[in-house]
């Protein structure tokens, strides 16, 4: 079946969610290449920062993440601590060390500035991660399988068959639905999102534990990947 026919075949409240969370620049189901070339245009924060939209797309992405704590600002310590006796001690141990930074893009770029829409995205510098000696964090080449966009494409083909339907979805905030696993990693955040008391205490180089599975870490799709593959064995559905 069509898109368009799939979504008239959708119950009102399919229809209702599904025009919620599309853009109302065509109607649902409407393909053109436009749709297909996904347009998302870097702006610089301090750029962003400039705008209403651009100020929103931000915050409510830090807001988002310190919600759900995916740092753990209670738990701060002054990193050169943290460092000495992970390197050294009865407490030695492997820990990582990396810095919580925002990015922001605009979609539609392309057409009017009407038609504009900021997103905002906090990730983990992955790039530049350092362990307890200052040296370069070390991770495995291939951090998870890509099985995920071959599966969807399957499942495409397999319901445009005769006598079959199907659907599929991307996963809301994917990544930080499940914790970090590996390495204990520490973490660095802009001094305008530090917690008031951070600076009524005289901290000077704070870092905190990352608790969530944040974008931007070089093995975030690996544990997204065990995160899938324990909650389909939860749901007896078939892993292979």
């Amino acid at each position: 079946r069509s898109m368009m026919a799939q979504f008239k075949g959708l119950t009102a409240k399919s229809r209702k969610w599904l025009n919620s969370h599309r853009e109302k620049i065509a109607q649902v189901g409407e393909v053109s290449e436009e749709f297909f070339a996904m347009v998302h245009t870097p702006a610089s924060i301090k750029e962003a920062m400039k705008t209403d939209a651009g100020r929103a797309a931000l915050e409510k992405e830090w807001v988002k993440l310190e919600k759900k704590k995916a740092w753990e600002v209670d738990k701060v310590r002054e990193y050169e601590d943290i460092r000495r006796e992970a390197a050294s001690g009865p407490k030695a141990r492997e820990v990582h060390f990396g810095r919580v930074f925002p990015l922001c893009h605009i979609k539609n770029s392309q057409l009017a500035e009407s038609e504009w829409k900021y997103r905002g995205r906090v990730v983990f510098e992955g790039n530049f991660t350092t362990d307890q000696y200052r040296t370069w964090a070390v991770f495995s080449e291939q951090g998870t399988a890509s099985s995920h966009l071959c599966a969807a494409k399957f499942l495409d083909a397999i319901a445009r068959m005769p006598g079959n339907d199907g659907e599929d979805s991307d996963a809301m905030g994917a990544y930080t639905q499940t914790e970090l696993g590996g390495v204990e990693t520490w973490v660095r955040i802009p001094k305008d999102r530090w917690p008031k008391w951070w600076i009524t205490k005289g901290y000077k180089d704070p870092v905190c534990p990352l608790r969530l599975n944040l974008y931007g870490h070089p093995l975030a799709g690996l544990y997204w990947e065990k995160h899938c593959k324990k909650d389909r064995k939860s749901t007896r559905l078939n892993s292979s």
